[in-house]
């Protein structure tokens, strides 16, 4: 599934930049020799265009025209041209193409058979191109052309360079300047001049309709000036008038040309025609130009709205952002799905969704979201369906939603009913004479018990099995509410282990068990129509219809375990980490960065080291005081996740959101055993009372356990005071409803741990509010981190790694999960703001 995701450029270079590299190029531009001319056209020229503006480019063709044109294209383009003119000079046909590789980085090529008959006749002209978006308002490029003719061997040997530059620093107004021939080549023994066009382009309008484009084109040593206008209309979505006009003064007599045409687009699928006209020298000459165009982002199109279900599929969870990497997995991110939804929502041709759900990978606040930005769906008077592989009642509850609920005859439904697991490593570590030593404060602050028990404590079983109720408690009340039955009979079908399609179309948990073919027949019988499933529809980007890049709001992902220094990840076992100097260097980016309006925090981690957890704190309240920060809590935002968060202007959480554990911990693992064991003697020496506080070699005494307790208090008053000054309470109410526990969402709300009910998408739009972001203002949302490098060649050439690891390998990377934090990632003497890793209820 393609989705819109945020931008993926912007090196936040100042203001001056454009400026600066504007004064590089015209230095290459003046260089080369005094040239002679060439009159009016040049060998060096491919196809007549039906508009050539240098500031205005809509498809690859800008190869030709402008090689900056290209760093506008979103995603890739392909334009095929065949224009005929007159006695041959000018026609041909062209092909180019043109796609954006990595980050700034577009690359082009085109190919054009030209016919022109003062030039010797047919003849090959090759393009390639470089361009660089620099500053998401200004562009450059560079093509290098080169000829292939059999005859004519001056032909062959003729090679030329071009140099474009494209500026947009509001969405109206577009600068262009193209340099032709820069390096003045060697034609028949004569130095071919250099051709100079400049444009400015104006597109007023939010969701503009029309452009106009003022230019001129100046031959170098020919001391001739032609100015032209060039516009582009769009009456009706899809329907485009555009055309040309401008004076030729070669001779005593003002010349003159223009054209017109008709251009069609059908979302990815585009095509023109129109005539052209010129008058030379008191000769008049007559041609046309048809053109083809497909491209990976969508124009306005003149195709009626249809009853399109497109399919989503769900199956293998979901990630908070994408993983970067050679061997990271790649899976699609909540915003991308969430995103994909309500864009749907407001597409005309979108008469429902189709999800397609197999497996139930995700967390419940995830599932949560989902389910809610389906019932959005559904109130704008849109269907959806839902068709399941195979399930638990994680996804059933997903898919409960549906308006169409159908499962495949050969799969099911899991209706097992919710279970959690803790895991202790005290028995396996006595066997290899590990001890764990910690020190915490709160009843409730139950990750130490892990390493230090062989079952959980009192507080610890109460907490779970008040989460496990609260969870329950809303699947059974959501099931009921959407499946339209009571509350007891999707308990008496739990408790029955009903799973089989037949067993839950009796309890009318599903209304239909069918193959994924026959699902638009089943569509066409309930809702009549003609439905059409779409599991390939055009991307959701659309390519844009005005000039400069819109605002955004950037979204910043904390995911996985809190450490300081850098992020990381360990992908064997798809193990996150986020650093706090990352997240600080994104931050302090995104401060400066006056085209972000907003900031949402994505949280979805149960906390780690308290320090990195206040640092992370610290650059919220500094980005506050520029831009608004909204929080929005995942499946997990406890602990250290939870204190950072606590600075935000508003919190938003699911009802199924594990949150709080406001409590800190430290402590150490003694390998004193393990070293008999193996037969290792160690002796110590140390100078000052506690140089051996965080040895390995011993557990604390009681003198070192109350110097780590007034440590760890330090912290936790620090804790209490950030939580109360975010939330506005009392440090005494903060402490009430800390002290480790871990709270539902629909357990914290009153609580006033967070403000509302909602999630990612929520958060966006409060983001939006409280930067003052008109509803209709085009805006664009930048997922952070960013791909790295890696993931970005896999994108490029559709590399994809999700390994299958079966039922052993998912529990030792269940097992791995669990240990690598403590083990690898904290240090002996760290605060620990931290839950247990691992809170899943299947």
């Amino acid at each position: 599934m393609q989705t819109a995701l945020p931008a993926r450029r912007d090196p936040l270079l100042s203001r001056s930049t454009p400026l600066l590299l504007t004064l590089i190029a015209a230095t290459l531009i003046g260089w080369a020799t005094p040239s002679f001319a060439q009159g009016a056209n040049s060998p060096t020229r491919g196809v007549r265009l039906l508009s050539e503006s240098v500031s205005d480019s809509w498809d690859a063709s800008a190869l030709e025209l402008n090689p900056a044109g290209i760093g506008f294209i979103d995603g890739w383009n392909f334009a095929f041209y065949h224009a005929t003119f007159g006695e041959k000079d000018g026609e041909g046909d062209s092909v180019f193409f043109a796609a954006r590789i990595i980050g700034p980085w577009t690359v082009g090529f085109g190919m054009q058979f030209l016919r022109w008959s003062q030039f010797g006749g047919d003849y090959l002209k090759l393009t390639i191109t470089n361009t660089l978006n620099l500053h998401r308002t200004f562009a450059i490029g560079f093509s290098y052309n080169f000829f292939v003719d059999d005859k004519d061997r001056d032909i062959r040997k003729l090679g030329s360079f071009d140099v474009g530059l494209i500026y947009r620093p509001f969405s109206w107004l577009s600068l262009g300047l193209a340099v032709k021939d820069i390096d003045t080549p060697l034609f028949r023994g004569k130095p071919l001049n250099r051709f100079y066009d400049v444009a400015v382009g104006l597109r007023p309008g939010d969701e503009p309709r029309y452009s106009l484009s003022l230019g001129m084109r100046i031959e170098e040593n020919a001391a001739t000036v032609d100015p032209y206008l060039a516009f582009r209309f769009e009456p009706l979505d899809g329907w485009v008038l555009l055309g040309q006009a401008g004076l030729m003064r070669r001779s005593s007599r003002n010349n003159f040309y223009a054209s017109f045409g008709m251009e069609f687009n059908f979302s990815l699928i585009g095509a023109g025609a129109g005539y052209q006209f010129e008058r030379m020298n008191g000769k008049n000459t007559h041609g046309f130009t048809t053109y083809f165009r497909v491209s990976s982002r969508a124009f306005r199109t003149l195709l009626r709205p249809r009853q399109i279900y497109p399919v989503l599929e769900l199956g293998g969870g979901l990630t908070e952002y994408n993983r970067s990497g050679l061997f990271a997995t790649k899976r699609p991110t909540l915003f991308a799905y969430v995103h994909a939804i309500h864009y749907y929502r407001l597409d005309k041709s979108v008469a429902g969704l189709v999800i397609r759900l197999s497996g139930g990978g995700m967390g419940w606040a995830q599932a949560e979201e989902i389910r809610n930005a389906l019932a959005a769906f559904q109130k704008a008077g849109k269907k959806v369906v839902v068709h399941i592989d195979s399930t638990n009642a994680l996804g059933f509850y997903l898919a409960s939603v549906a308006d169409l609920l159908t499962v495949n005859p050969a799969g099911g439904v899991y209706l097992t009913g919710l279970s959690t697991t803790l895991t202790f490593f005290k028995g396996v570590m006595s066997k290899i004479g590990i001890e764990a030593d910690f020190v915490r404060i709160g009843k409730y602050k139950s990750f130490p018990e892990t390493f230090t028990r062989r079952s959980p404590t009192e507080p610890n079983k109460m907490v779970r099995n008040s989460l496990l109720d609260g969870i329950f408690g809303h699947f059974l009340d959501s099931v009921a509410a959407s499946r339209h039955v009571s509350r007891t009979r999707v308990r008496e079908a739990l408790d029955r282990g009903q799973f089989l399609p037949e067993e839950l179309q009796r309890y009318q948990l599903i209304d239909r068990a069918l193959n994924f073919d026959q699902l638009g027949q089943a569509i066409k019988k309930r809702w009549g129509g003609s439905p059409v499933i779409k599991t390939r529809y055009p991307s959701l980007r659309r390519q844009p219809t005005n000039w400069s890049e819109p605002n955004e709001i950037a979204i910043l992902v904390v995911d996985g375990s809190i450490v300081e220094g850098r992020s990381r990840t360990i992908p064997l076992i798809d193990q996150r980490f986020t650093g706090s100097a990352s997240f600080a260097k994104l931050m302090a980016q995104v401060r400066s960065n006056r085209r972000i309006k907003a900031v949402v925090v994505r949280v979805d981690s149960g906390g780690g080291s308290a320090l990195a957890s206040d640092i992370m704190h610290r650059e919220i309240l500094l980005t506050r005081k520029v831009k608004p920060v909204v929080v929005s809590f995942g499946n997990v935002a406890a602990s250290g996740a939870y204190y950072l968060a606590a600075g935000a202007n508003k919190i938003f959480a699911s009802r199924t959101t594990i949150t709080g554990s406001i409590g800190i911990f430290a402590g150490k693992f003694v390998f004193s055993g393990l070293f008999r064991w193996l037969g290792i003697d160690r002796v110590n020496f140390k100078r000052g009372r506690y140089a051996q506080l965080f040895s390995i070699d011993k557990k604390f005494d009681p003198a070192e356990r109350r110097l780590v307790l007034q440590k760890i208090t330090h912290f936790y008053q620090i804790f209490l005071r950030r939580v109360a000054t975010g939330r506005r309470l009392t440090t005494q109410a903060v402490d009430k409803v800390g002290r480790g526990r871990v709270w539902l969402g629909s357990q914290a709300k009153p609580l006033g741990l967070f403000d509302s009910y909602g999630g990612l998408w929520d958060a966006l739009m409060e983001a939006r509010r409280l930067a003052g972001i008109d509803k209709g203002e085009r805006i664009r949302y930048r997922l952070l981190p960013e791909l790295g490098f890696w993931e970005r060649i896999k994108k490029f050439f559709g590399v994809k790694t999700s390994p299958d690891l079966g039922l052993l390998g998912q529990a030792q990377q269940k097992v791995l999960q669990l240990l690598a934090p403590a083990l690898l990632q904290y240090r002996a003497y760290e605060p620990l703001a931290l839950m247990p890793f691992i809170i899943e209820f299947r």
